[in-house]
């Protein structure tokens, strides 16, 4: 049996990109973007390179949206500056392994 659940990580990608999409910060529920992101970071080593790259692409989305909302003081502004730090954090550990 394989490890590896790619229709379920093709999903988590869909909803995140479409979290990203759609964001909108009085919308109350940014928190599951960062539980997205976060279950996508746990699975990210049985991701193949174009999934990895998916990933990556949303990402940069979401650190362009955190800049264009970082003063604001919503709920869901924070939580999106949360999910660009689990981001920034991630790609830190990558560079120093």
């Amino acid at each position: 049996m394989s490890k590896k659940f790619p229709a379920t990580i093709d999903q988590y990608l869909r909803s995140y990109s479409a979290y990203v999409k759609y964001w909108d910060e009085e919308a109350g529920d940014s928190d599951q973007l960062l539980s997205l992101r976060e279950w996508l970071e746990f699975n990210s080593s049985i991701m193949d390179s174009s999934e990895t790259s998916e990933m990556v692409s949303i990402d940069d989305e979401v650190l362009a949206l955190s800049k264009t909302h970082a003063a604001k003081g919503s709920w869901d502004a924070v939580m999106l500056k949360q999910t660009a730090e689990l981001i920034r954090q991630s790609r830190q550990e990558r560079i120093a392994a």
